[in-house]
């Protein structure tokens, strides 16, 4: 199979310099063809990369004109596992295009301090605030807000990211990638589901005395240190004092694509993106902003990793071993980091949406296996029989396999009463017995998951 994209791309500067020193990232040897013919030139590429999950030889054809790349041919030399089609190999040469644009900026770069916003749901707070190197200093902590005698409480935890980049735009597109990394761990170590703000208008109930009524209001955060309105991580944020941000419709840049001739059946036309507002002030308060330790509000560790669930009106306690993980996943193999940051995204993924979902939270916790299994080179239950303790059940965790994962996948089977609930809970015998064994099964993939870490991380 070989697939041609014809689409120009604009590029300042050297244009072979700019693709050189992004292939040979991956390139097994020199350029094979360099020759000229009129205002064009060509080159060829031989390189081994990853299209799609299949480790491949690749031939890449370029024409170039003085300011442009003009069409690129992309043409697999080896098989991989998995079949390949022509949005696999479109997707590879986009995406290798996108990292062709960002290689090389002719503006300086400047230091920020990005603040990105999460929420973990939990009777109270973690305390303290806790600095992890990761690519960079972050220092993470709750905003200090009274705790309730609830499960379902909300928290907001800051991530204070320092970041060298371009512009605002950059700053803050590298800080959320990497906080949305750092949750994915985290929940893994701490058994706690982080997802970034995001704001709607919701239902309240209000009281007064004897009397109750309902309003409409939007959620969000205010931070009252950066004097910053949160509605999200993206265009939701905003300075307090910047009218016209806080009063536009749209904010920050916008990015928007029609359809042609106002019809969704026909094609999308191409992405027209512009500046609605400036966000000069936001700026301001990023290059400004530093971080800031309190080592006298540092947080209190435990010794090791709890291989059991958490839960929700339990104090949530920090590992030792949370700045040495981190640590690690800089330092160890990209193939190693990458299986592990798929294993974290399953587990917060079955955390997040699977908290009413039992099904889906099951069938994430299998994904969150075999993503470590795929590195170990394990199959799934030669996986869990290896690194789980006394507790494994391989009758258990296969039915997990085969009934709850496949089952939910493979043909939308809900397995937990989602669609048939009981409200006779003394006489609905199979959901007690469902329970017991989603408990049984979440503490078996826990611990697995975690002895894993143990064992090839931290050991």
């Amino acid at each position: 199979m070989e697939f041609t994209y014809n689409k120009p791309l604009k590029i300042k500067g050297n244009i072979v310099n700019r693709l050189d020193a992004i292939l040979s990232k991956v390139r097994q040897n020199s350029i094979i063809k360099n020759t000229t013919d009129n205002e064009f030139r060509y080159l060829t590429y031989l390189i081994n990369d990853e299209i799609s999950g299949n480790k491949l030889d690749l031939m890449l054809d370029f024409i170039i004109s003085k300011d442009e790349i003009f069409s690129t041919s992309i043409k697999p030399l080896s098989e991989g596992d998995k079949e390949l089609n022509e949005y696999d190999l479109k997707n590879y040469i986009i995406s290798m295009y996108q990292d062709v644009l960002l290689s090389e900026n002719n503006e300086d770069f400047n230091s920020y301090t990005i603040r990105v916003y999460a929420s973990i749901l939990n009777a109270s707070k973690f305390k303290g605030e806790i600095e992890i190197n990761y690519f960079g200093k972050v220092l993470m902590k709750c905003f200090d807000f009274p705790d309730k005698h609830e499960p379902l409480t909300e928290h907001i935890v800051l991530f204070d990211v320092e970041v060298n980049a371009v512009n605002l735009d950059h700053a803050r597109s590298i800080a959320f990638n990497k906080v949305k990394e750092i949750c994915s761990v985290l929940s893994l170590l701490l058994d706690v589901g982080f997802k970034f703000l995001f704001s709607e208008f919701k239902h309240f109930i209000l009281r007064d005395g004897a009397e109750f009524s309902i309003n409409r209001y939007r959620t969000g955060f205010i931070d009252t240190e950066l004097n910053l309105v949160v509605k999200d991580n993206m265009n939701g944020l905003k300075h307090a004092a910047d009218e016209d941000d806080l009063s536009n419709i749209f904010s920050g840049k916008i990015s928007t694509r029609m359809f042609k001739d106002n019809d969704p059946s026909l094609e999308m036309l191409d992405q027209i993106t512009y500046d609605a507002t400036s966000k000069v002030m936001l700026e301001e308060v990023f290059k400004k902003h530093k971080i800031k330790r309190d080592k006298s509000n540092s947080i209190r560790p435990i010794d090791r990793i709890k291989k059991i669930k958490h839960v929700m009106n339990e104090p949530i306690m920090f590992p030792r071993c949370t700045k040495t993980l981190f640590r690690e996943l800089m330092q160890m193999s990209i193939e190693k980091r990458s299986a592990i940051l798929s294993c974290a995204y399953m587990y917060n993924i079955s955390l997040v949406k699977g908290d009413d979902e039992p099904t889906l939270c099951a069938s994430y916790l299998v994904c969150a296996i075999e993503s470590l299994g795929l590195y170990s080179k394990l199959k799934y239950s030669p996986f869990l029989k290896q690194y789980s303790e006394d507790n494994y059940d391989k009758g258990l965790t296969d039915y997990f396999y085969r009934t709850v994962r496949s089952g939910h996948f493979h043909s939308g089977k809900l397995l937990f009463n989602e669609c048939s609930i009981n409200f006779q809970t003394d006489h609905d015998f199979l959901f007690v017995e469902k329970q017991d064994q989603m408990h049984g099964f979440y503490n078996i993939a826990r611990g697995a998951l975690v002895k894993w870490l143990e064992d090839e991380v931290l050991a």
